[in-house]
């Protein structure tokens, strides 16, 4: 009788740590997109100035260029990013010529001076090939979703919330991963 007592204990001890093993298993999945740099891929990604046009149409004649401009400029181009995963930090490159944004992981908000010295609030959330960014700003909020999709290529989708637009603003940039070097990707 205690051999069966033991074997019960054995199999449920057993069967504790199996039915526990998914969840540990999840904890170590890497969470954002791959580390590197991504470059940019036209053919895939939408024209921002089309939908700037459109985002500001319904605004005054004298204002309407004002604005395009100033939407314009918090959407340019990125041609390159990199995305890095330092220590407890996220660390995100879009351009040469601006600080990288670096964030906690654990999604603590955190400040961010932008190149034009303005002062942003940035939260960042990481999942299972996602980097999902919030960005808080006196103009309107921005959100920035880097995900990889199952073709391998990382989407950037944008979206813009402002109380001077009718509505939000919204685009994504298709990037390649670039092969480190001496590699192939």
């Amino acid at each position: 009788m205690a051999v069966v007592s033991l074997n019960r204990n054995v199999v449920a001890a057993l069967a504790a740590v199996l039915l526990g093993a998914p969840a540990v298993a999840q904890k170590h999945v890497p969470l954002g997109p791959a580390a590197g740099a991504y470059e940019f891929v036209p053919s895939e990604s939408e024209s921002v100035d089309e939908k700037v046009d459109r985002a500001v149409a319904h605004m005054n004649f004298l204002i309407r260029p004002f604005a395009a401009r100033r939407l314009r400029g918090a959407n340019r181009p990125i041609e390159r990013i990199e995305i890095r995963y330092p220590g407890d930090t996220v660390w995100v490159s879009l351009r040469p010529d601006e600080p990288p944004i670096r964030t906690p992981r654990d999604g603590t908000p955190t400040d961010y001076r932008r190149a034009d010295g303005e002062v942003v609030r940035v939260r960042t959330e990481l999942s299972p090939g996602v980097i999902d960014q919030f960005f808080d700003s006196e103009d309107g909020d921005k959100r920035m979703v880097y995900r990889m999709r199952p073709d391998g290529l990382l989407a950037l989708d944008v979206e813009v919330l402002s109380d001077k637009l009718n509505e939000p603003f919204l685009y994504t940039w298709v990037f390649r991963p670039v092969p480190p070097e001496g590699g192939q990707t």
